[in-house]
């Protein structure tokens, strides 16, 4: 990730003077869920949630351009604990920094793919009854990682829809388990973020907001 992140950087200061930054705003709709390896898939279902926040663009050539996005978005799932039939949500409250490279197929669809880093600002598990805070408990990490990719498509000039998958490493949790023999804890790292979104970006400067 750090020679694709050096690769995107070297590639975007090498093209600056071909002109076009644009900047605006975006926001939608998540569909997420955690992913655990030996888990019960019908203990943990998608959740809704939302995203926010910020972008620029900056157009490499005609075709290809370099996208950094900040954004908040809420990430987690629904439970089920099965010995109480307890239901509730983990809520996975994150501060996203996806950076992606976009490819335009035609003046108004492109395809986009790339690293998305993401800092945990607060998480609870919620049920009716009752709220956890699980911020620096329960094994949470604050760092997240994942790989993003998604298809756009504009809507007018100022106006743009989009679609992405975004699929977050297996490094959500911390957690150590004793050996055969009782002693030497092993640390493990289990967990990952699964999170489908749909957004609507709005292009701030009207005269360069070309896809």
């Amino acid at each position: 990730m750090r020679s694709f992140l050096l690769l995107t950087l070297l590639c975007l200061i090498s093209h600056l003077n071909y002109g076009q930054v644009q900047y605006g705003s975006k926001a939608g709709v998540n569909i997420s869920s955690i992913h655990f390896k030996d888990a019960d898939p019908d203990d943990f279902r998608e959740r809704l949630g939302a995203h926010a926040g910020l972008f620029a663009e900056f157009n490499l050539n005609e075709k290809l351009y370099v996208r950094p996005e900040l954004l908040y978005s809420l990430k987690g799932n629904q439970f089920t604990a099965s010995m109480s039939n307890n239901k509730g949500n983990i809520d996975l409250h994150y501060v996203n920094l996806p950076l992606l490279v976009g490819y335009r197929l035609t003046d108004k669809v492109a395809v986009y793919a790339g690293p998305e880093a993401g800092y945990l600002v607060a998480a609870f598990s919620r049920t009716e009854k009752s709220s956890y805070n699980l911020k620096g408990k329960a094994g949470y990490e604050d760092l997240d990682l994942g790989i993003s990719g998604g298809v756009a498509y504009k809507l007018t000039s100022t106006w743009q829809l989009d679609a992405r998958y975004t699929y977050g490493f297996p490094l959500l949790m911390t957690y150590y388990t004793l050996d055969h023999q009782g002693a030497s804890p092993e640390k493990n790292r289990d967990g990952s973020n699964r999170t489908f979104q749909v957004g609507v970006s709005y292009y701030i400067d009207q005269k360069t907001s070309n896809l």
